[in-house]
């Protein structure tokens, strides 16, 4: 196989997959519009940050505090990062370790300093240290966290 055929640079997996849909699809036309329906989602994930994609439920903070968020209408860290800290406690149900938590996660689970990077800079290095960058950060405004 020729390493110039477009599909050679899929990975095994990836053709495996591929495959499996090319096989349960009764035609040309429905794989066709799975394909564009799929680019679709693709494209639209895309353009949203990285902290509009990052749901509340994946902070490592207790439970109730992530079902005080879904009950003000806050999925996602970019929602929660929409709100200025100063009226997290207006939130319906927050109380002081409620604010504690919630505000440390949207400190800490930022995504805001590597959206910044440029793609250039994205090199692994350049990511682990602005990681660790801000992590050193939140620790010194969260020092009880």
């Amino acid at each position: 196989m020729s390493k110039e055929n477009k599909l050679y640079t899929f990975t095994i997996p990836e053709l495996k997959v591929f495959r499996q849909e090319v096989k349960s699809v009764k035609s040309k036309q429905e794989l066709l519009m799975l394909i564009d329906e799929t680019i679709c989602q693709k494209e639209y994930v895309a353009t949203q940050s990285l902290n509009a994609r990052f749901p509340v439920d994946w902070f490592n903070i207790d439970r109730d505090y992530i079902e005080l968020l879904h009950r003000n209408g806050i999925d996602n860290l970019q929602q929660l990062r929409e709100i200025p800290e100063e009226n997290l406690y207006q939130l319906t149900g927050m109380t002081k370790g409620g604010y504690s938590q919630i505000s440390w996660a949207r400190d800490f689970f930022d995504m805001t300093p590597l959206e910044s990077l440029t793609p250039e800079q994205r090199t692994r290095k350049n990511i682990v240290k602005e990681i660790v960058k801000h992590a050193n950060e939140c620790s010194k405004k969260h020092p009880n966290i």
